[in-house]
């Protein structure tokens, strides 16, 4: 089974990772691409892993939050999951940071900058906040 992560902000970005938790691949959403892109770019990603049976997290966003703006892309992603007939599990940030024992945003100013440090420390590969966030999503 492969497992993927879904960030879905306008920044954000698609990993997976096999049983072990070994990378495949990472795919960043870029800014300027992704109206309307969104979709493509998680499809195209989900193509690339074949066949087999693929566990998708898609972070969510909830219409309070200030990423709130993101919803479009949000959209698209869960779209081009939904028609891949791929397993779903959406979690919100907070869900998931504590699941992981990551830091937690109440309680370090930079908590977004020590979550990607310790996906590099675990995945050995210089990675951007949105691909750290999107590994973790499929951790």
């Amino acid at each position: 089974m492969i497992f993927v992560g879904v960030d879905p902000k306008r920044n954000g970005a698609v990993a997976s990772l096999n049983e072990d938790g070994s990378l495949i691949l990472v795919t960043r959403f870029i800014e300027t691409e992704t109206f309307g892109r969104a979709a493509l770019s998680v499809a195209d990603h989900l193509a690339e892993l074949g066949e087999e049976v693929v566990s998708v997290t898609l972070g969510s966003v909830s219409d309070k939050s200030p990423q709130f703006h993101a919803a479009r892309v949000y959209g698209e992603c869960l779209g081009a999951i939904v028609l891949a007939k791929a397993m779903l599990y959406r979690h919100r940030d907070t869900t998931w940071h504590r699941d992981l024992e990551l830091p937690k945003r109440y309680l370090q100013p930079s908590f977004k900058k020590q979550i990607r440090e310790s996906a590099q420390d675990k995945w050995k590969r210089d990675l951007l906040i949105a691909e750290a966030d999107a590994l973790w999503l499929a951790e």
